[in-house]
This record gives C-alpha cells, structure tokens and sequence, in this order.
C-alpha cells in the first residue's frame, strides 16, 4: 500500500492495474484523475512503482537460477526450467507495456476531450474585415493584415494607422480593434482574459452560461460579459474607462473599491476612482430632442460648475439635461468631454468645436458622408486651419470625439487616436463650450437626436512626488 493517495484511491488504483475493477470503478478513476492533477502524479508514481517491484522480482528469479545447486534423482525435475523463466519474465514485460497503454491513453482521454483547450483556442485569431490601412504592431514586427489571414494573439499587440480591424477568435467571439488600441488575450482558462491597456475596442460576443464569464480588465475596471454587443474605451493618462452597452447584459466592477453596476443595452458608465458610480442612460437627451428640436448643443462651462444644456433656437434659454459637476481649482483638475457623433443622422455639414463661444479654438468638421476633418484656430488671422482628414466613416457609423483641457493645454483623440496637442487662446475660467452643430434629420427611429450620447466630468491630474 502506498502512502501517497488517500487508502481508498489507492486501492482503486491497485485494483484497475490488476484489472480487477468494474465500469462504474472506472469512470470514478477517470473523474478522480481527471479533477486532481495531485492524483494524476500519484498514479504515475504508482505506476513507477509496480514497474520497479517487476524489475526486482525478475532479477531474483534469475539470481535464484545461477545459485541454486543441481539436485539429484527426482529433485532435479523440481527445479525451474528455464523457458519457464523465461515465460514469465515475457510476462511482465507486457503486462508492463499494456500498463503504460493505459495510461496514455487515459491522459490522451483527458487532454483531447471534445472541448479543445483555452491555449489552443485562443492561440490564433482570424482577420474577417479590414477598412482603411490599420496596421498591427507587436514584438517591435509591423504586420499589415489582410481579409483571411491568421494573426497570433499570445502577445500583447497594438494596432496603430487608420481605419479599424475585424477578427474573430476561436470561440466564435467578434473583436473591432481601433488605432490606439493595447490588448492582451490571456490564455488562462476558459472563456479567457482580455486586458485593455489603451485605446478602444468594439465586441460583439456570444452566449454563455452565468457560471462561465468572460472577463475583461482594464487599470480601473473589470467588466464580467455573458453575452452581449458593447464598446469599451480606455484612457491611461486620465485613468478613465467607458463602457457602453449597445445589447445584452454587463457586469461592471470597479476595481478600486470592487462596487458593481449591472449594465443592460442602451446604457453606459464611467469607470474611475475619481467619479462617482451610476449609470448613464440617454432617455433624457432624447426626450429632450424631441421636445425641442435644436440645432445646436452646449455644454457651457463657468468658474465652479459644469452643466449639459440644449439652447432653444428662438429665445436662446438653458434648458440643462444633465447633473451638475464642481470643480475645484483648475490647477489640479482636468476636464474631461466626449461626444459620439453619428454622421448619417444630419444634413449637410457639422463639427464640433471646443473654445470661448462664439470664438473655438479647436473643431471636427464632418459630413454625412462620413469624412471628418480636424481644424484649429490660427492666433494671427482667426481662420480655422485643417490638420488634414481625420478619417472616412461609413455613414451612421458611430464616431467618438474626446477632448482633454488642462490648464491652457488641450488634447483631441477620435476613436482613440491622440491628433492635437496645443495652447488656447483663453484661460480655462472664461466660458467655454463643446458646440455640437449640424441640422438634424429624421432618423428611422423618429427621434431628432444627432447625438447618441455626452459626458462630462471632473478628473484629478495626478502629480509627482
């Protein structure tokens, strides 16, 4: 008896070798090893171990044979022959060999069972789509994919150029990675962990059972999906993240302080230490669209507070849809707006411009064909100069346009692309304003709504010790 498993595994074990053991002994043995990688190693030394005894029971029936003296008369016929010795050391031999059979396929039983592993199923990725010129960075090799190829996903990548990149993975699962974005698909158990470093990323995922989540992690959250069509957008130095759930069911945690959210479709959250936990939903943009069609939205920022507003075209009142912000001095904060445009839903020309109103320093002048342009203000002259073509957007197509305001610094990133760093022509404390212009259409939906979706928040600047 060994004293490696507990007495009733070993004996289990003891009884499957001698082959003296029922169905239903074995599939308990096939589960045992197959739950417990302990036990797998106390098989195999069992294994070992009878394979030793073999070894020794052998050369003492030899060393018998050589030391044995001749007997005379009817004593000589007692003794061993040797075909016999030889029987039965061919005997052990194959009951040795069809030991080790078993046990490799025991082991190939459970290794390739219908379910491949999560390494393998995530080792390899394939490229369904490509629009623009995206090209995939990682391991200091620049690759530029194509429609059909296979990229490995064992290493962190990153995807810079234009446009965006379509993969899907072996579960079946559909990835949108975006310039800027940083990812690592870990190979761990099943479903896998994501982790987002930067940047922003479009999933479409399938179904799967509450027990089995999928887990994606970035600095501030960990977002548990079981099912579902969602956006997640990561700013590192603002140590922000966006989540928006077009359908299905999220879980959001915060990582600093583990609260959670349950997120349906339609509705998303900012995920940071420095902003309070709730839901935004765009029931009250919308409803007040359609109250009061607008051609324009503000969010006009004074000395001490930040509020969403609709102007009413006629007599110019603040109707405010949204929750005020306080912000302490200006030094040690940073502002944070972001706006998702859909290009389709208006007529004609639009942009958004961020400055003192009436007098923006900084805009994204699109159309709804799809093309947008960043413009900034020249100091000298006053005229908007372009910084050349953003990108092409297919039309009602989603694009999220984030400005950064720190102090008299400002940075513009669309779709998680950093394209301005410069000066404004005024302090912060005067009022400035994020303009969203174009005329707005009648959409399927019968909402005027240009916009899906703005969010305003107050961020700390983290400083150096």
């Amino acid at each position: 008896m060994l004293k490696y498993p507990p007495p009733d595994v070993s004996d289990l074990f003891e009884k499957y070798l001698r082959g003296e053991t029922t169905r239903e002994e074995e599939e308990r043995l096939i589960e045992i090893l197959s739950d417990s990688p302990q036990q797998q190693k106390q098989f195999t030394v069992l294994l070992f171990e009878y394979i030793q005894l073999a070894t020794v029971a052998h050369k003492l029936a030899v060393e018998r044979k050589i030391t044995r003296k001749p007997l005379a008369g009817r004593a000589r016929s007692r003794i061993v022959k040797p075909r016999r010795s030889h029987s039965r050391f061919r005997v052990i031999l194959v009951s040795t060999a069809a030991v080790f059979f078993l046990a490799l396929l025991i082991f190939s039983r459970l290794r390739f069972s219908a379910h491949p592993p999560a390494s393998e199923a995530w080792a390899t990725a394939e490229v369904i789509a490509v629009e623009g010129e995206p090209r995939c960075v990682q391991a200091d090799a620049t690759i530029v994919p194509r429609k059909g190829d296979r990229l490995s996903v064992r290493q962190k990548f990153r995807i810079i150029g234009e446009g965006y990149l379509d993969i899907r993975v072996a579960t079946g699962d559909r990835l949108r990675l975006y310039p800027g974005t940083e990812l690592l698909l870990q190979p761990q158990r099943r479903p896998g962990l994501c982790k987002l470093s930067g940047g922003q990323i479009d999933v479409s995922a399938r179904s799967r059972p509450r027990s089995q989540p999928w887990l994606w992690r970035t600095p501030e959250a960990d977002v548990e999906i079981l099912g579902t069509e969602f956006r997640l957008i990561h700013l590192p130095a603002e140590r922000l993240t966006e989540l928006w759930v077009k359908k299905g069911e999220v879980r959001a945690y915060r990582r600093n302080d583990r609260q959670s959210l349950h997120l349906t479709g339609g509705t998303s959250v900012l995920l940071s230490p420095h902003l309070p936990l709730r839901l935004i939903t765009p029931e009250s943009a919308q409803t007040a669209w359609k109250k009061r069609p607008t051609r324009y939205t503000d969010i006009i920022m004074r000395d001490d507070r930040v509020t969403l507003s609709v102007l009413h075209p006629q007599n110019q009142q603040e109707h405010p849809i949204a929750d005020y912000y306080r912000l302490l001095p200006v030094s040690q904060h940073q502002i944070y707006l972001s706006a998702q445009v859909i290009p389709g839903t208006i007529s004609g020309m639009g942009y958004i411009e961020l400055g003192a109103l009436g007098r923006g320093n900084l805009r994204l002048v699109f159309d709804n064909r799809g093309k947008a342009v960043l413009e900034s203000r020249n100091r000298s002259t006053g005229r908007f100069t372009p910084h050349g073509i953003v990108g092409h957007f297919r039309p009602r197509h989603p694009v999220n346009f984030v400005i950064l305001v720190n102090e008299n610094h400002v940075e513009a990133y669309v779709n998680g692309m950093k394209l301005y760093a410069g000066k404004h022509l005024l302090p912060i404390a005067a009022q400035w304003s994020l303009k969203l212009s174009g005329e707005p259409s009648l959409g399927t939906t019968g909402t005027l709504c240009v916009f899906s979706g703005i969010r305003v928040a107050s961020l700390p600047v983290r400083t150096e010790d």
